[in-house]
């Protein structure tokens, strides 16, 4: 018994060390760190399973009526409680990610359960993907590894944020390992990477595109260097279409339970409409036709638009406060029809546009968004709020941005000095990791806004993914042999290349 106790903690000591280093911005802040996103999605959780319970109550009730039961008088009442929260709110985030922040939040409006869990998810991604490709790393190795990625990247601070980006990361990362090593993983890993997946989809619509993109990048490269058979590719393919389709059918269920309709985004905000607003096409457009087309943002906003996406949005004077119920669900109608109207007449200036918010979110990364000041709070209404309860700290906040930058910049230049040392599934791992970022740059950059806290979310995908293969050539060196991750038996190919270099079929 004392054995196996100790077997335990050892072989759960590497997670719980990691998840605790990756919280040590809470000691600086004492609480998590909240956006007015945070609110929200709390507020959305208590609203979302009020109206659950009230759905489960009626159902009930029908059912009971259908056995025989007298009537027992139900009302509509989870019909008018949506109603009444689409009104109040003009639109709806991620139902899953609010659901698990109200339920994470009991008893007390600190979402610090939630953070230690995306802290965790964190911890399981990376030491997953290091035991597949570093397995024979010493204990000091893994040390200076989680104590980098804890102190020196943008894990810490976005998995200590209570909103869902950290959850675009683990994504990426989890991607790894899923897709290039799943022969090595045990069955219980792959559902638990499976699940993690889904809900890293479910937490954010950009979290989509963004994982299939990493997946089937990874899945390329798997089915090129292993060829499997026929019944291996099937077998394979179910694994690697798990998450995304787990994913469609859990975002598809709760938007039919709770709207009537089936959509990855119910009610969700026209941020592609105010992009192209701010852009420039989406404005000309607009102005051109509002008195012929009869558009319902033209009746919000006449002619007169906030040209910035966060203004048009959620600003004093946005269509967020703005636009009626029955106004917003129009808007949602009609934004791609305008979106697209607009891209076909300013075709020119909207790639431009789309290019340079492509390159300037690709390279914007840090803490700006980090909020040391706000808290949730109950206001007299009762509502859940973000005020302002201590003080600022800018300077902290440039210093980490600089170490950051300086960060990813190194591990830039070590993957290129020591690129011809690298495995063929240490360039698939770096390429899955691009396509990510890529795909994350474009989602966020060219249809959301540019901000450093979207490739921030991301970026220290790089820094970890190089720590892990410094590991494995560390370990290789102590050793004075090759690893064994490249799964001789499995027809890998073990020799240290690159990814189409000479003898390689690739």
């Amino acid at each position: 018994m004392v054995h196996t106790f100790r077997s335990l903690c050892l072989k759960y000591a590497p997670f719980i060390l990691l998840t605790a280093l990756l919280l040590w911005p809470l000691a600086l802040n004492g609480l998590p760190f909240y956006i007015p996103d945070s609110a929200s999605y709390l507020r959305g959780g208590a609203t979302g399973f009020d109206t659950g319970m009230l759905m489960l109550q009626e159902w009930w009730q029908d059912a009971f009526t259908a056995l025989g039961g007298s009537e027992p008088g139900a009302g509509d009442g989870s019909t008018s409680v949506v109603t009444g929260a689409i009104n109040q709110a003009g639109g709806t985030r991620s139902l899953t990610y609010s659901l698990i922040s109200n339920v994470l939040s009991i008893p007390h409006h600190s979402l610090l359960a939630l953070v230690v869990v995306q802290a965790g998810a964190v911890a399981f991604v990376v030491l997953l993907t290091q035991r597949m490709a570093a397995p024979h790393a010493s204990i000091a190795g893994r040390m200076a590894m989680m104590i980098c990625i804890a102190l020196l990247t943008t894990a810490a601070w976005n998995a200590a944020t209570a909103i869902p980006d950290i959850l675009a990361g683990v994504a990426i990362f989890g991607s790894i390992p899923l897709t290039l090593y799943l022969e090595r993983l045990a069955t219980s890993e792959r559902i638990g990477l499976v699940l993690l997946l889904a809900f890293a989809i479910t937490a954010h619509a950009s979290h989509l595109p963004i994982t299939i993109a990493a997946l089937l990048v990874g899945a390329i490269v798997r089915f090129r260097l292993r060829r499997p058979g026929r019944a291996e590719a099937v077998r394979d393919t179910c694994w690697l279409l798990s998450a995304p389709v787990l994913a469609l059918v859990t975002m598809f269920a709760l938007s039919y339970a709770a709207f009537g309709t089936i959509s990855i985004a119910p009610k969700r905000y026209p941020i592609l409409l105010a992009r192209s607003v701010e852009d420039g096409p989406g404005l000309r457009y607009l102005q051109d036709h509002c008195e012929t087309e009869g558009y319902a943002i033209c009746e919000v906003f006449g002619t007169n638009f906030p040209q910035g996406h966060h203004e048009f949005l959620w600003g004093q004077d946005g269509v967020r406060y703005r636009a009626t119920a029955e106004q917003m669900d129009r808007i949602r109608a009609q934004e791609w029809p305008i979106v697209r109207s607009a891209t076909a007449e300013y075709p020119g200036l909207q790639f431009s546009k789309s290019v340079s918010n492509f390159l300037r979110q690709f390279g914007k990364f840090g803490l700006g968004s980090i909020n040391f000041k706000g808290a949730l709070v109950a206001a007299p209404t009762g509502r859940i709020e973000l005020a302002d309860i201590s003080k600022d700290w800018p300077q902290l906040r440039a210093w980490g941005t600089g170490i950051i930058y300086v960060m990813v910049a190194a591990s830039l230049l070590t993957g290129f000095v020591l690129r011809r040392r690298l495995t063929d599934l240490e360039v698939g791992a770096l390429l899955v990791v691009a396509a990510g970022l890529a795909t994350n740059a474009a989602v966020c950059g060219v249809l959301s806004g540019v901000a450093d806290r979207y490739q921030g979310r991301v970026i220290w995908a790089i820094p970890a993914l190089l720590m892990v293969i410094l590991l494995r050539m560390w370990s290789d060196g102590k050793s004075g042999s090759p690893s064994t991750t490249m799964f001789a038996q499995d027809r890998f190919h073990s020799h240290r290349r690159p990814l189409g270099g000479p003898g390689n079929k690739m």
